[in-house]
């Protein structure tokens, strides 16, 4: 018989985790009042969703390669697990307000329009789309926006929700067929 019950153990470890996960709460408040912090906060919105993607990839590398095979471990993967969206939302926070103050100021009313379209997005979509354009070559954002623009809302929503490879699939489709209509 155990000296140690191993479910008590890990049990605590996920006790443990809820009350270091609270505490660290003030912590990231903190550093984002440090200069690195006011840097995140002062990102352009596409450098601040593509680190935020960056956080997120992080998380799942955690989640992939930590171990839980102790309690220490179990209560470290849990506030590695936490760290990155609790960051990304200190920093991300804001950002569509800032984008639609940037979008009033455009004077193209084509480019206003195609601002307004987008921020029209919930948070998700607009994120994934940003996120997406920021990996986009710049050689072909032309053809992109182009494309983008063409969209209505809720097409646009659906456009969104395509994984990368499709994104790139459907705007491969649709040139081909720009070509042979021309």
């Amino acid at each position: 018989m155990p000296i140690v019950d191993e479910k008590m153990v890990n049990g605590l470890a996920v006790f443990a985790s809820g009350y270091t996960k609270r505490w660290m709460e003030g912590n990231y408040d903190k550093f984002m009042e440090t200069e690195v912090g006011k840097k995140l906060k002062s990102m352009s919105p596409t450098s601040k969703y593509a680190l935020e993607a960056a956080l997120y990839a992080l998380m799942a590398y955690v989640d992939q390669n930590i171990q839980e095979n102790t309690s220490i471990a179990k209560l470290l993967k849990e506030v590695a697990m936490d760290a990155p969206p609790e960051i990304a939302k200190r920093f991300i926070n804001g950002v569509k307000n800032q984008l639609k103050t940037d979008a009033e100021k455009l004077s193209n009313p084509e480019q206003k329009l195609a601002a307004q379209s987008l921020l029209q997005l919930n948070d998700k979509d607009l994120s994934e789309l940003l996120r997406w354009l920021s990996e986009t070559p710049r050689q072909d954002l032309r053809e992109v926006t182009t494309f983008l623009d063409s969209l209505s809302k809720e097409e646009l929503q659906r456009f969104c929700n395509l994984s990368p490879d499709q994104k790139k699939l459907l705007l491969e489709v649709t040139q081909v067929l720009q070509q042979k209509s021309a």
